[in-house]
């Protein structure tokens, strides 16, 4: 909560400044507004402080513990103070912060679902814990840059206690409408999935500590730290909105857990992705729309989870829903294509299932990736090998309108420089001569003025193709005279004399259709 426009704090940030952090705490206890209108009020001292706090974060986190028993409003935005320098790449004192830490946690009472703060604070102090696990789970994200091994004891003890002060159900009114937009979201808001989410960051916290065994045996994270083992049997014991709740947490990190445990993952799949609906569709969301890339040597695993996900590509969903999933859908299973170790049936059955706007998709994405200098020569050849393949699909097509969206994606490859310009060249004149035209061919006519005096044949023969193939757009070739003109001079300079009744031929062809500006290159 802001204070409004009208309220004051009546502290300033002199006086914060001025002060020592025990006279700041003896002044929040005691003081109160005053009797009638005032515009003092402690929503405004409350901001004044999380700001004072931002400013002089070593300050106040070295004296922390002196805000122990004031009213839960000003601790919450103690914690907010820390966690936006943190951010900001400041040092603060961690061990008087984690002693405040693990005494606003364990002082902790869940609110009445939908409670908020009324008359200037917040109704119990879970909101403050609820701030200091953000705080805790920004840092771990960090790694070893903010918080030393020492103190890796204390850590785990206030992780397991704000699993005991989760709640049996979600604490926020609107959960149910955060998860059905993007479940870990929605699992994120509540202090079950901090908890979740605060043991899986506790891993990769403790992987990046040069004095834990888990930095030179990263793969054997899990196995090392039995009280991560513990709280996993006990959260995935859950059932209803807690269950969904770590599942979607475990779907969203399941690279890293993986990496960290990747025997532990198998033994424990079925009860990440169980029989029951809900929860499967849990941790497969968590998985689909948040994990950083898919899990490479888990493909047999997961396949029947694929197999849902591509069956549902022809069912009845809103836009953003449908493409958005289906969009990452794509993505993962191009991924395990590139890599190798995609079986060809389910590819084919993705395919087949996968409509025109999804496979363009999948062919930006691969064009994406093939931008990279650095991509490994046999997943270059694999992406290269999959456009060759939907092109010979598309000219065997009966109904080629099926494949337009998708082949005319290549427009957007012309832009890579680390693609092979003699290939593509090659690839957009059997595709042109098909029937087939770019998404943009405005960007081709543009590109082929670049490499045509590296490859002159080549290149009028391509633009001669694009210009005479009847699904051309007009524009293609009326607001793109400068590279035209520098293909055509290029194609007249090079000794092949079918080049040059190519460049006569399309001169001819935009003389016929009103573009007459380029008659002088063939006059000479």
């Amino acid at each position: 909560m802001f204070p409004s426009a009208e309220e004051e704090s009546p502290l300033d940030p002199s006086d914060f400044a001025a002060t020592d952090v025990k006279g700041i705490a003896d002044y929040l206890r005691n003081w109160a507004p005053g009797a009638g209108a005032t515009l003092h009020t402690k929503t405004a001292l409350a901001y004044e402080l999380k700001k004072a706090v931002q400013g002089d974060p070593a300050k106040f986190s070295r004296d922390a513990m002196l805000f122990a028993d004031l009213p839960p409003l000003y601790i919450r935005r103690l914690f907010e103070g820390l966690h936006q320098s943190i951010q900001n790449k400041a040092t603060i004192e961690w061990r008087p912060t984690l002693d405040l830490i693990e005494t606003t946690i364990k002082s902790a009472k869940p609110p009445a679902l939908g409670e908020v703060s009324q008359g200037g604070d917040d109704p119990t102090s879970f909101w403050a814990a609820k701030e200091a696990v953000e705080l805790l789970r920004s840092s771990f994200q960090r790694g070893n840059e903010i918080i030393g091994y020492e103190d890796a004891e204390h850590l785990s003890q206030i992780i397991r206690l704000v699993e005991d002060i989760s709640p049996a159900s979600p604490e926020i009114a609107d959960f149910e409408e955060r998860y059905a937009r993007i479940p870990y979201f929605g699992a994120e808001s509540t202090m079950f999935g901090l908890a979740a989410e605060l043991n899986v960051l506790f891993l990769f916290w403790l992987s990046k500590q040069e004095k834990s065994p888990a930095s030179k045996q990263q793969r054997e994270t899990i196995s090392l730290n039995p009280e991560f083992m513990q709280y996993a049997q006990r959260a995935l014991g859950h059932s209803s909105e807690n269950g969904r709740i770590v599942r979607a947490v475990f779907g969203r990190y399941l690279s890293w857990l993986i990496h960290f445990g990747e025997e532990w993952v198998r033994k424990h799949f079925a009860e990440i992705f169980p029989k029951e609906q809900e929860l499967r569709q849990a941790a497969w969301l968590g998985y689909l729309l948040n994990d950083t890339r898919p899990a490479r040597d888990f493909v047999e695993l997961m396949r029947p989870l694929y197999e849902e996900e591509i069956a549902r590509l022809s069912t009845e969903t809103s836009a953003e829903e449908r493409d958005h999933r289906a969009d990452r859908c794509g993505e993962y299973l191009t991924v395990l294509y590139l890599w190798g170790v995609l079986p060809g049936d389910l590819q084919d059955v993705f395919l087949k299932s996968a409509p025109g706007r999804l496979r363009r998709h999948v062919m930006w994405f691969i064009g994406r990736d093939l931008k990279s200098p650095d991509l490994p020569v046999d997943v270059r050849a694999r992406a290269l090998a999959y456009w060759e393949g939907r092109l010979a699909a598309g000219m065997a097509a009966t109904d080629k309108n099926e494949f337009r969206e998708e082949l005319g994606a290549i427009a957007m490859w012309d832009t890579m420089s680390s693609i092979d310009a003699e290939w593509l060249i090659t690839q957009q004149i059997k595709m042109f001569h098909a029937g087939f035209t770019p998404n943009n061919a405005y960007s081709v006519v543009e590109w082929a003025g670049k490499v045509a005096p590296a490859y002159p044949d080549q290149t009028v023969e391509m633009i001669e193709a694009l210009f005479t193939n009847p699904k051309t757009e007009h524009w293609a070739y009326t607001t793109t005279q400068a590279p035209i003109r520098t293909v055509l001079t290029a194609g007249l300079a090079s000794t092949n004399t079918m080049t040059h009744e190519r460049v006569t031929n399309i001169v001819s062809y935009l003389a016929s259709v009103g573009e007459t500006s380029f008659l002088d290159l063939v006059k000479k």
